[in-house]
């Protein structure tokens, strides 16, 4: 068979007018790309721009609320301008997330690159979230690599941030068992350079396979009652991706339901020239630290009492030898050759300190001393209870007495009824004498933007200072 002479032309004219389409169509969708991308950049520079316009006035409400707290309230008022604050500073938090979100976005991110001491940071957010998880059966303590350097170049802010971050999901989702923050280093192709993994390893619920893949996508939750129960905006952990490859970095997660997660980064930092963490000064000389009475008798095992350290014959170095223009505050911090230290707690038969409470946080009663951490423990054990925090509040009668405010978990209400069901539990749990005399039911309480509770806050408007 022989083919029509006009074939071959034939289709090499269809096959160039299928490139001249296809050339057209490129075009439109790279046209349609940059129009997108120019949208996006405009979308993400208004938000950083906005997040920041807003900031300054949120910044000027918690000042004059913060001053009003301490103006001639009565106690509504006081309620009001407390919730007030709480609403604000939350919104704050929301502000900031969303302020770094966009500022990563829009390429708007620089970081401060500065000399700083890892372990001291480690040590820091160790001392913050053992004080944070007090109410709760959860240990938080971190594991080192001996081989790890102390000082560092990079960006303590932002590394900071991330360590924030992941170990409040650790500690917010974890109810009993513990939070372990993980610090190991290979070497980098560059040998001033070191490769250090961090990992936050918790024994908590667990994350199913199919949903790994959510978590580290913006405004997304793992699950959608966790943000009914435990609050937040699903940004944290995006943000936390994009700091961690802003310093040339990786992040990850390892987790299976019903095991626990383990949230890993690795960054390549160069390590500082600061002196060693080990080449600190040390005490050459043992230091006698106890628990005391009130009149600085030592106190048998398991009998609780202040912790106090002894300046008599010889006041150890280091410490404070009086409080600035506070003298009678200072005659009440020493006596009778002790340094109290302002913490509460007993010494089991093995020599081990279990810390009770702040003294300024014990709460005196008809003559009971009662903590407010254990009040607050047995609270959170009943059903109706979502979240708790107990101060002292002042009473005619006994002078002051244990009060609780209590964010309810879902499906409950506040009545008298179950006013009396909580003091009920909490005297089983606890002893007769220590429940909360006054329980005040709230949709929120105040927290700093680590998530740790301002007790003092509410202890500062009950009292009306």
């Amino acid at each position: 068979m022989i083919p029509d002479k006009n074939y071959i032309p034939d289709q090499l004219e269809e096959l160039q007018e299928a490139v001249v389409r296809l050339k057209s169509e490129n075009l439109r969708l790279e046209k349609l790309a940059e129009q997108a991308d120019a949208a996006n950049k405009a979308k993400s520079d208004f938000l950083a721009m906005i997040s920041h316009e807003i900031r300054t006035p949120m910044n000027g409400v918690i000042g004059l609320t913060e001053l009003m707290l301490g103006m001639e309230q009565d106690s509504k008022q006081k309620k009001y301008t407390g919730l007030i604050l709480t609403s604000a500073r939350n919104l704050l938090t929301l502000i900031n997330s969303l302020l770094d979100f966009s500022k990563i976005e829009a390429d708007m991110m620089e970081l401060d690159i500065t000399e700083f001491n890892l372990r001291k940071l480690v040590e820091e957010l160790m001392t913050l979230y053992n004080v944070a998880t007090l109410r709760k059966d959860v240990q938080v303590f971190s594991e080192i690599d001996p081989d790890v350097p102390a000082f560092f170049i990079g960006d303590s802010y932002r590394i900071r941030q991330i360590f924030v971050n992941l170990l409040g999901n650790a500690i917010k989702f974890t109810d009993v068992g513990s939070v372990v923050l993980k610090v190991i280093y290979t070497q980098h192709s560059d040998d001033d350079i070191k490769l250090l993994r961090f990992e936050v390893r918790d024994s908590g619920p667990g994350i199913p396979p199919d949903k790994l893949d959510r978590l580290f996508k913006p405004f997304t939750q793992v699950d959608a009652s966790s943000t009914r129960r435990y609050g937040g905006t699903g940004l944290g952990l995006s943000i936390c991706q994009k700091l961690v490859e802003l310093m040339k970095g990786e992040i990850g997660v390892n987790s299976e339901k019903g095991t626990g997660s383990t949230f890993w980064f690795a960054l390549p930092l160069k390590p500082g020239a600061g002196k060693s963490y080990d080449s600190q000064p040390v005490l050459d000389k043992e230091v006698e630290i106890p628990v005391v009475d009130e009149e600085g008798g030592i106190l048998p095992a398991n009998q609780e009492g202040d912790i106090a350290v002894r300046v008599k014959p010889e006041r150890p170095v280091g410490l404070m030898k009086e409080y600035w223009k506070e003298p009678d505050r200072t005659a009440s911090t020493f006596k009778n050759g002790w340094y109290l230290t302002g913490d509460r707690a007993y010494v089991d038969e093995d020599g081990y300190f279990w810390f009770v409470g702040r003294s300024d946080d014990v709460i005196l009663t008809s003559g009971y001393r009662i903590g407010p951490f254990e009040v607050e423990s047995a609270l959170i054990e009943h059903p109706a209870v979502a979240e708790s925090a107990v101060v002292s509040s002042p009473d005619d009668t006994r002078g002051e007495v244990v009060k609780a405010f209590v964010i309810l978990a879902p499906g409950f209400k506040g009545s008298d009824d179950l006013v009396t069901e909580l003091k009920d539990y909490v005297k089983k749990v606890t002893a007769p004498y220590k429940y909360p005399r006054k329980i005040e039911f709230v949709e929120a309480l105040p927290k700093t933007i680590s998530g740790k509770i301002r007790r003092i806050e509410l202890r500062n408007n009950e009292w009306g200072r």
